[in-house]
């Protein structure tokens, strides 16, 4: 039986931060407003969804989690563990690229601009609207995909791919693309199809997955990936995580995230309008950064 468990000090808190965090430049004390948003999302409450079939686990009141009991490795000896897994990694994610944002880590003050994103986050956090990590398995070619909410009232949703994440390969595939391409027998085939889903050298298994979390959350502030301009979520992810997951060599992610978190501190790249910034984004060469990091990936 799932257990049901409520802080209610805690639910104070939240409800002391969405009066108080009315928006985004009513947050006057970064650290502080930080250090709430992450208090007031422990309390942790089950529920049921879809008549009472699945459950889910709902964070600090606002934070719905699905479908996750195999979050994130398809290892857990309870259903329960892989909800509570997925909602831990959100918190530290958001602890440490919050912190990163406001100029609070250890990488340094970047430019304003970013401070106030993180604003932006913690309002959208503390604010009403509906926010749903749901994991899926086999859906997507993704780790995962966030799609912000397009209208009031709207979901602010994330789904959470645990087949990619473990490296698992794909059961979408035909017989004869198992056996041409991937270069496997017969028995293996069935044992995939019909067993545990095989893990195949060159399917990357996610580490940083904190770090994926606060990836996808930042999604939500309405960026999307890019290489026309600053690609502000992998920015984030590179300077305020250590660089990239699918790299393992630590010097070289020390390089990368150096470089990231330099183009995040550029006064001339964020103070630029729109047109402008991605002029500079070429003429700096900064579009070089994502390129060198997938050339250098395992």
């Amino acid at each position: 039986m799932l257990l049901r468990s409520v802080r209610t000090s805690l639910y104070f808190i939240l409800v002391l931060a969405a009066a108080r965090f009315t928006h985004a430049d009513t947050i006057p004390d970064l650290g502080t407003g930080i250090q709430e948003t992450l208090q007031s999302l422990q309390p942790a409450e089950w529920n049921q969804i879809n008549a009472g079939r699945h459950p889910a686990l709902t964070i600090g009141g606002r934070i719905t989690i699905e479908g996750c009991q195999s979050y994130p490795y398809h290892d857990n000896n309870s259903e329960e563990l892989g909800f509570h897994r997925l909602a831990s990694d959100l918190v530290a994610g958001l602890q440490q690229g919050l912190q990163c944002m406001a100029g609070l880590g250890p990488m340094g003050r970047l430019h304003p601009y970013h401070e106030q994103n993180a604003r932006r986050l913690i309002y959208l956090l503390n604010d009403d609207s509906g926010k749903v990590l749901r994991c899926v398995e086999d859906r997507t070619f993704a780790y995962a995909v966030a799609h912000p909410a397009e209208a009031p009232g709207a979901d602010n949703e994330i789904l959470i791919d645990t087949y990619r994440i473990s490296g698992f390969l794909s059961r979408k595939f035909d017989r004869a693309t198992y056996r041409d391409f991937f270069n496997l027998s017969e028995p293996l085939i069935e044992d995939h199809l019909t067993g545990k889903p095989l893990h195949v050298d060159g399917m990357h298994r996610y580490r940083k997955l904190p770090a994926l979390m606060f990836h996808e959350v930042t999604h939500w502030l309405g960026y999307e990936h890019t290489n026309l301009t600053a690609d502000v979520v992998d920015l984030y992810e590179t300077c305020c995580f250590a660089g990239s997951d699918h790299i393992s060599d630590a010097a070289i992610n020390r390089g990368f995230q150096q470089r990231a978190c330099g183009i995040l501190k550029d006064p001339d790249l964020w103070q630029a309008n729109q047109s402008n910034r991605k002029k500079l984004w070429y003429s700096k060469r900064y579009y070089r950064l994502k390129r060198e990091i997938r050339k250098a990936s395992d």
